[in-house]
């Protein structure tokens, strides 16, 4: 299966990752106030949570990809990776071990692989081992933001919708949320 960039402009990808970059500095201080390593260790461990979620068919699977959407888009902006270009500049994905419509998937091969690419290099540099970790980390991520990108619009899911709804969600659990939505600036990127 080849899996192409999907088709978002600049624009929306702009607006994803501002929206990720507001909701987390609002509402994830503590997130965002780690260390690079440390917030990418954070995040891959959420990935590796949904893989397993993915591996039970009790679950739905939709909104396991719009959960791993955000953290993928949180992990992008923690790299600093533009996605409006990287997307648009990655490799077609070609794996031959995939058949079918992704989203049904689940924890497919293609999956597992990336966060255990995004989990080695992390570990790599805990050793302090030779490796490429910026290259790695932002192939992978990259990859990781197509795949599930890819699933959902295969699936005729309005992903940026649900991505929004699924932070307004989360938002609510903030005992600040009232407060901090009340600032006309937090609004306007965080209800996009």
């Amino acid at each position: 299966m080849r899996i192409a960039a999907p088709v978002l402009t600049p624009a929306q990808w702009t607006m994803l990752q501002t929206r990720q970059y507001k909701h987390d500095e609002l509402f994830h201080r503590d997130l965002a106030t780690m260390a690079i390593h440390s917030r990418m260790v954070h995040l891959v461990l959420h990935c590796a949570k949904y893989n397993g979620y993915l591996a039970d068919a009790g679950r739905d699977n939709q909104k396991v990809f719009i959960d791993y959407l955000v953290i993928a888009t949180s992990m992008a902006n923690t790299l600093s990776i533009d996605l409006s270009t990287a997307v648009q500049d990655a490799p077609v994905l070609n794996y031959t071990d995939i058949e079918g419509p992704l989203l049904s998937r689940g924890a497919s091969p293609v999956l597992v692989r990336i966060v255990g690419s995004l989990a080695a290099l992390c570990e790599r540099l805990d050793h302090l081992e030779s490796a490429q970790y910026r290259t790695g980390l932002t192939r992978s991520v990259v990859s990781l933001v197509i795949y599930l990108t890819t699933a959902l619009q295969e699936a005729n899911v309005d992903y940026l919708t649900e991505v929004g709804s699924r932070l307004a969600d989360i938002r609510q659990r903030s005992i600040f949320h009232d407060h901090i939505m009340d600032d006309p600036n937090n609004r306007r990127w965080l209800d996009q």
